[in-house]
């Protein structure tokens, strides 16, 4: 954690608006990190990290698990993979970035994604571990390949429309 300056409506420490709730931003004074940021101020910064394993695509992924985030604002433009484990997001908007293409949010409280604006470039949707029960009212790109579903509370898809390129349920 990290410093705590509070004027009226502003962090100004983080150098951000100050939240309603714990969100996540992408950080304005450098490119390769994310702040973590909560309403009485406290932030952490989270980095991009790269996996140096993937010789042909460095991944640049960012990774909130356990963080107890419930808003995403916004992020650095250059991830490809955001994980989101176990925290309580709500609501999000992940249609600023042109690269991300895996999207984790394992284990996190949903019980819908309607107030999510997907990525056009998103490949894989990871929801496994929440308590959705429909993923009707849902807009997945039609890149997406892989959305995993499992653990949920599922009854039906009837009205789930599929992306075209999806080959893994």
């Amino acid at each position: 954690m990290c410093c705590v300056a509070v004027t009226a409506d502003k962090c100004t420490d983080a150098d951000l608006d100050r939240p309603d709730a714990t969100t996540i931003y992408r950080s304005p004074s450098n490119a390769t990190e994310a702040v973590l940021l909560r309403p009485d101020c406290t932030f952490e910064r989270v980095p991009i990290s790269r996996d140096q394993e993937k010789l042909t695509d460095a991944s640049r992924t960012l990774n909130f698990t356990g963080m107890g985030a419930e808003q995403v604002v916004s992020y650095p433009s250059t991830v490809n993979t955001f994980v989101l484990d176990r925290n309580a997001v709500h609501e999000a908007n992940f249609s600023t970035a042109m690269d991300l293409r895996f999207l984790i949010l394992r284990r996190s409280q949903l019980t819908n994604v309607d107030k999510f604006i997907m990525p056009p470039s998103l490949f894989t949707l990871d929801l496994r571990g929440n308590a959705m029960h429909s993923l009707n009212g849902s807009k997945l790109p039609d890149t997406t390949y892989s959305i995993i579903i499992s653990e949920n509370k599922l009854q039906n898809l009837d009205n789930f429309i599929f992306p075209r390129s999806l080959r893994q349920l």
